[in-house]
């Protein structure tokens, strides 16, 4: 098993909208971005976020 880091991309904290995945100057996650990944043999995807910024308030918590 190998897996792969989407770093940078979902994990900014202070930033919660879809800017937050160019934010640090990567490109936009797509299906060939990810296609790639799966062709280089990786079979493994971590996706590391920081979910205090996408959650709604009490007592529900909804994510965004």
């Amino acid at each position: 098993s190998m897996g792969w880091n989407l770093g940078n991309m979902t994990d900014v904290p202070g930033i919660n909208t879809g800017a937050a995945e160019i934010a640090r100057g990567n490109p936009i996650t797509s299906k060939g971005l990810i296609d790639s990944i799966k062709a280089a043999g990786f079979n493994t995807l971590r996706i590391p976020t920081t979910w205090e910024d996408h959650l709604g308030p009490a007592p529900d918590h909804k994510i965004d």
